[in-house]
């Protein structure tokens, strides 16, 4: 009698604990259709939803997981290394062919030619493999890549799996091994600028040496760092200027109105320029350049400082070069005929200078003309306009770097005379 007792009471407790269960469940999981939970999480409508988050800010979980993402993504970005890409001998070529497929965003053509290479560096050296050399650029075909020929040098990319070996074809910009060539173009350029120019071919170096070496060796890693470069291209310029200026016009009192000339117009114009970018509220982000960073995790760039700063090289570089030269033409020709010959040479500058940023251009804007955009999305386009008031302020300052240099050149240089 007292087992039956003990086991009805447990029997009666545990009847008691499912509807206590069962009224706490119904708090919340009786729908607004008057339909009650039958072990599936499904809601009807937003009001079951806000029953079930109840006091719960959603935007703040929102923020937890969005920041926990950026932190892995950030992390993974870190640890993640590159394979290595190895140079290979194309020692047979085959006809091209082509790959029909389809996947979730479409049907798809793959152009490819079929090569047999030798691995040239690494631990594979001197083995032979087959590489599939992709030709298609784009879906519709219209931009041409060049096939590859016998003896050729290219880069591939190696990977083992369950022992045997792959090789595929890096992306299409960077497939060739082109290095040989840049080195030899670079070397007879040189050659070229020394015989045909003797001492003046060096001081053309020098400051397009140093240039290169901030670029590879400072700007780049400073961009990819996420970190503004303003205040660097500032640095860079005042450097470049000086340099510039003793090399063209000696470690005299007559290079200070060039270098004042060059920095007073670089710093005007670049403030000027400023102000025109926030009223035109111009950002410095293009199309190409989101497509390019989209998966770039590490760190913020401001593009439009980067925007500022590649004005203040480009100004630097071409007004130095005439404040230098103004101050050699008087010093050479005299008051009577220099101011004339200096016209002349400005007049020379711009459509040199100008000539070749529009040509280097041009490719950028095949995108707008090909998209069949209207005069409005054209005019207004941040690729375009970013490009072409950087060229328009470097007019500017190439055509009043003439008359400043000519104020600075009597104050520092005909009122000193007088003085001493």
């Amino acid at each position: 009698m007292k087992k039956i007792t003990i086991m009805l009471m447990l029997f009666l407790l545990c009847m008691a604990n499912v509807q206590a269960s069962s009224a706490n469940i119904k708090e919340y999981v009786e729908y607004s259709s008057g339909e009650k939970d039958d072990g599936s999480i499904y809601l009807d409508s937003y009001e079951d939803y806000e029953k079930i988050l109840k006091n719960v800010d959603e935007q703040e979980l929102y923020k937890a997981d969005y920041e926990q993402m950026i932190k892995e993504q950030i992390e993974a970005f870190k640890e993640s290394t590159r394979t290595q890409t190895v140079k290979a001998r194309v020692l047979e070529t085959k006809n091209i062919e082509e790959y029909y497929s389809n996947d979730s965003s479409g049907s798809y053509k793959i152009k490819y030619q079929p090569l047999k290479v030798q691995i040239l560096e690494g631990e594979y050296a001197g083995q032979t493999v087959e590489v599939s050399y992709i030709l298609t650029a784009d879906t519709y075909e219209n931009i041409k890549v060049p096939s590859v020929r016998e003896n050729q040098n290219i880069n591939v990319i190696l990977q083992e799996s369950n022992g045997e070996l792959y090789a595929y074809a890096t992306t299409i910009d960077a497939a060739v091994d082109r290095s040989g060539y840049v080195i030899t173009l670079s070397i007879i350029t040189i050659f070229i600028l020394l015989v045909s120019l003797g001492k003046s071919g060096l001081k053309v170096l020098a400051p397009l040496a140093l240039l290169a070496d901030l670029a590879i060796l400072v700007f780049a890693p400073s961009i990819l760092a996420g970190k503004s470069i303003l205040w660097l291209a500032i640095i860079t310029s005042i450097l470049y200027i000086f340099v510039t200026a003793v090399l063209k016009n000696g470690l005299k009192s007559k290079i200070i109105p060039a270098i004042l000339t060059s920095v007073l117009v670089t710093l005007v114009l670049t403030v000027l320029l400023a102000v025109f970018g926030n009223i035109a509220n111009l950002c410095g982000i293009t199309y190409e350049i989101t497509s390019m960073i989209e998966v770039f995790p590490n760190g913020t760039i401001d593009f439009y400082i980067l925007y500022l700063s590649s004005f203040i090289l480009m100004s630097a570089i071409t007004t130095i070069d005439v404040a230098c030269e103004g101050i050699k033409i008087y010093e050479e020709n005299g008051n009577k005929n220099a101011k004339k010959m200096l016209k002349e040479y400005t007049a020379n500058k711009i459509p040199a200078v100008i000539g070749i940023l529009l040509v280097m251009i041009i490719p950028k804007y095949l995108y707008i003309f090909m998209s069949k955009y209207g005069f409005a999305e054209i005019i207004n386009s941040e690729m375009l306009l970013t490009d072409i008031i950087r060229i328009l302020f470097l007019t500017i300052a190439i055509t009043i770097t003439k008359e400043v240099s000519e104020i600075m050149r009597k104050i520092f240089i005909e009122w000193f005379l007088l003085q001493y």
